[in-house]
């Protein structure tokens, strides 16, 4: 058990915040945080979630009626204490076969779940590609305060999600001039750096482009999950990728 930066609503620490992770790999995560302020001039809470099963305890006791789909492992609070500071790249398909069985829809709701789950210490930001790069939220990575994780919400609602063909090889070249760029300005959590790779994986890349990833994956420290979305997603790419990251791919339907 140690200390854990985590607990206020806003991602900014609060005392008595514990974090238990077990052997990595090996235990499943359980984060408990407690919420108060050094005056004890507000009612603090304790929350305890666990991994396995998404259950959730807190104290003091509420009668409390949340939302249905209500799970705490996407709370700021959990995701900070589980993982740490890291940095993020979120990388988007938002080609023309994203409009199939409304891909584009899971896409942008993805994304937007992954930034609720980011807090102050995290740096994140945002890669739409198609063809080519569609859109950069930024070129270097932002800490994502409440009001930056705000403006990248608003910047996704204005995006086009669902144009053009599909090119894995120009957004991943993208993701490491933006790490690059972020290590070389300082705009880094220097902690763990992760890429979370979404679409419906329909694109043409080989084992010279994989070979390529690999060494500036390594290069970079950089993990990467891939998602294939949707009922029907090619699954090719995405599940070879864990092979030479050794991370994770899913597919959502």
């Amino acid at each position: 058990m140690h200390p854990a930066e985590a607990g206020h609503g806003d991602g900014r620490p609060a005392p008595g915040v514990l974090h238990d992770e077990g052997r990595r790999g090996h235990l499943p995560k359980r984060v408990a945080a407690k919420e108060s302020d050094a005056q004890t001039s507000r009612i603090g809470y304790q929350y305890f979630a666990d991994q396995a099963s998404g259950s959730m305890i807190q104290w003091p006791l509420a009668d409390w009626c949340p939302a249905r789909g209500f799970d705490p492992r996407f709370r700021p609070w959990y995701a900070a204490g589980a993982t740490g500071p890291k940095d993020i790249v979120v990388v988007v398909d938002v080609s023309g076969s994203m409009y199939t069985a409304n891909r584009y829809q899971k896409s942008q709701q993805s994304a937007e779940a992954i930034l609720s789950t980011l807090v102050w210490k995290d740096f994140a930001t945002i890669i739409l590609f198609n063809s080519g790069i569609a859109s950069v939220y930024s070129d270097v990575l932002v800490p994502v305060t409440n009001t930056n994780r705000e403006n990248m919400l608003n910047w996704l609602d204005e995006q086009n999600w669902k144009l053009g063909g599909t090119n894995f090889k120009v957004p991943i070249e993208k993701v490491f001039t933006v790490i690059e760029a972020s290590v070389t300005a300082g705009k880094t959590s220097t902690c763990q750096r992760a890429v979370m790779f979404l679409t419906d994986g329909q694109a043409e890349f080989d084992e010279a482009d994989f070979l390529q990833a690999q060494q500036k994956s390594s290069e970079w420290d950089t993990a990467w999950f891939t998602y294939a979305l949707g009922s029907g997603a090619s699954t090719t790419v995405t599940k070879r990728w864990p092979v030479i990251t050794k991370v994770s791919s899913t597919l959502f339907r």
